[in-house]
């Protein structure tokens, strides 16, 4: 699950959403409720979430969800 973080502005932020099952989850990750999308500054590799130069804006609750054919999970960070 992902922990908690603190960065200074201008820092990476790096978030990693450990799912196990079968078959094997997709991962989507939120930030406050909203489906996070990739852009020049946030990347998103499989189960891992990389923000890049942080801003303020950045400062939220994130999610991840891991989600297969037999169910769906969310944890917070």
């Amino acid at each position: 699950w992902p922990e908690s973080l603190t960065r200074p502005r201008a820092g990476t932020a790096r978030f990693v959403c450990h799912a196990e099952g079968y078959p094997a989850p997709q991962i989507t990750w939120f930030k406050n409720g909203e489906k996070v999308h990739s852009n020049g500054r946030i990347k998103m590799y499989h189960s891992k979430l990389v923000i890049n130069q942080i801003i303020l804006e950045d400062d939220a609750i994130y999610q991840c969800q891991a989600e297969n054919e037999l169910g769906s999970v969310l944890s917070m960070a």
